[in-house]
């Protein structure tokens, strides 16, 4: 997904996303509107580009940070059953019913529990 992608959509709010993951908020903000830089900022992206044959997508490194950003334990995904639905990349926090970010395949970025979405829509997912 380009950079561009991400930023057509709206993003979570910095109140909401200080709300969620507090004392995080500004820092998130300001990663996912593009005011810092993943590479530059991240030691887990500038790894992650330095390992890669090819240089990774950016929501690849950007979820790389946010993941850096919220010590959570990598980055996960939800597949639907078909491809009329949504897949998403989030943040796995340890639960599945925990706060997380969501990179919604579209390039919408979501806070939400990946359990909700599925709970939600279970004729969608698995």
């Amino acid at each position: 997904m380009k950079h561009s992608d991400i930023y057509r959509w709206n993003r979570p709010s910095q109140k909401t996303l200080e709300t969620n993951f507090p004392g995080k908020g500004k820092e998130l903000r300001d990663l996912i509107t593009g005011k810092r830089d993943p590479e530059r900022f991240y030691r887990s992206v500038a790894d992650l580009v330095m390992r890669a044959y090819h240089r990774p997508h950016y929501d690849h490194m950007l979820m790389t940070a946010i993941n850096e950003v919220l010590e959570g334990h990598g980055i996960e995904c939800i597949y639907p059953r078909d491809s009329k639905h949504p897949s998403y990349d989030y943040i796995n926090m340890g639960d599945s019913y925990t706060p997380t970010i969501l990179l919604r395949n579209d390039g919408k970025l979501i806070v939400s529990s990946w359990g909700d979405i599925v709970e939600a829509h279970t004729d969608w997912y698995e």
